[in-house]
């Protein structure tokens, strides 16, 4: 057994595993997978001049005197709508009615929108004020220029990226392809999470909570039926989720009884695996192993454990094979409504934090404590994380906290 810090675990995961291949998909299905290439517009957008509001088009110079006093009556020459046929030129004199989104009037240099203007019967209009050239116009290019650089490689495509890809006109992108993450619950105590219980056994609450979690980080969960605390059961089920194409495979184990151990040795031996001893608390265990480009990621079978350890380990190495950096955008500094005592090992503490200002407060008022509680995940949004040591961290203290 090795002992490691959380860092190191971690680096030695990631150094293992490489981004995953590329697949071409349909621009509107896009949403939720990373870009492989450079996004660049293949035309200007918008790609003509354009009405940003509804109102009227005019000549700028025909209002230079324009007042309420003494206002600047136009006779209405036209009205142009979104997509409507090519628009008419402007007369100096005269102004056209104009839709936002249509294309401006030839010779038009400005917009006034509806409500700034009097229409009168006789279908003239009344402009009270000046216009400055160029008021409410959309630009050729405004928004993107041509040939620009819209979505770099590496990015997240999100609602928004989407919709640029179909305004633009570009049916597909090359992405890269979502992991599969094999589920595979051991132990000969575990049900199925819809049988009844009897004497000394559990239902399994690790593989929904973790295809739940995977699903969350963005790749497609494998599941599998319960594997029993056999060698030769468990091989042929790593076996059959790596033919099924899996990029990662999480075994829940109990890691306690004689079998158990016995089974982590045979996995060791088997699948070039190492067995870490962690400096954290909760969640102290960790497997890991290989199988050619496979990483296979040794569990606790407790449910509050292996939860710990998915936010930990779980979920990095999946950015890592989606292609997206690891960042800790859910580390926020939090001040601490209750003290904390440090302990010979870093501890990841379930807490509620919430904004208050201009930051986050943290609690542990009536969240449980107990190794295998799971009902405190459900009262927690975050874990506080309190640094190995013998100090203590008073009211008002500030620590990083993990939310999920």
């Amino acid at each position: 057994m090795i002992e490691l810090s959380v860092e190191a675990a971690l680096a030695r995961l990631l150094a293992g595993c490489a981004v995953l291949d590329a697949i071409e998909i349909v621009s509107e299905a896009a949403a939720g997978y990373v870009l492989l290439q450079d996004v660049y517009a293949p035309h200007a957008l918008p790609m003509f001049k354009s009405a940003a509001v509804d109102g009227f088009a005019v000549v700028a110079n025909d209002l230079a005197q324009a007042s309420p006093d003494h206002p600047v009556v136009l006779p209405i020459a036209g009205v142009v709508t979104a997509g409507g046929p090519i628009t008419p030129i402007i007369v100096p004199g005269s102004t056209i009615r104009v839709m936002n989104g249509a294309v401006l009037p030839g010779g038009a240099s400005a917009v006034l929108p509806r409500e700034d203007v009097q229409e009168r019967p006789n279908t003239c209009v009344a402009f009270m004020q000046p216009v400055v050239e160029g008021q409410h116009i959309r630009d050729v290019g405004e928004d993107v220029p041509d040939q620009a650089l819209v979505i770099p490689a590496g990015k997240l495509l999100r609602p928004a990226e989407v919709g640029l890809l179909c305004a633009l006109g570009i049916p597909y992108v090359q992405v890269v392809r979502r992991p599969r993450v094999a589920l595979l619950p051991t132990g000969d105590a575990l049900l199925a999470p819809g049988r009844s219980l009897t004497p000394g056994k559990v239902r399994d609450a690790n593989t929904p909570a973790l295809a739940a979690f995977v699903a969350d980080q963005g790749a497609q969960p494998l599941r599998y039926s319960i594997v029993r605390d056999h060698q030769s059961e468990l091989y042929q089920r790593i076996e059959t989720a790596i033919s099924d194409g899996a990029d990662l495979v999480l075994i829940s184990t109990g890691m306690g009884s004689v079998s158990v151990e016995t089974i982590l040795a045979g996995l060791m031996q088997r699948y070039q695996g190492e067995t870490w001893q962690l400096h954290i608390r909760p969640g102290r265990m960790l497997w890991s192993g290989r199988i050619g480009q496979v990483t296979l990621l040794g569990l606790p079978g407790d449910p509050l454990d292996a939860l710990i350890l998915a936010e930990l380990f779980v979920a990095p190495l999946i950015q890592k094979l989606r292609g997206m950096p690891y960042e800790e955008h859910r580390l926020v500094a939090v001040t601490l409504q209750e003290p904390q005592i440090s302990a010979p090992q870093r501890q990841y503490v379930r807490a509620h934090v919430q904004r208050e200002g201009q930051g986050y407060i943290a609690s542990t008022k009536g969240i449980g404590t107990g190794s295998g509680s799971l009902r405190s995940l459900v009262q927690a949004n975050a874990l506080l994380i309190i640094p190995e040591g013998d100090s203590v961290w008073p009211v008002g203290s500030v620590v990083d906290a993990l939310l999920f």
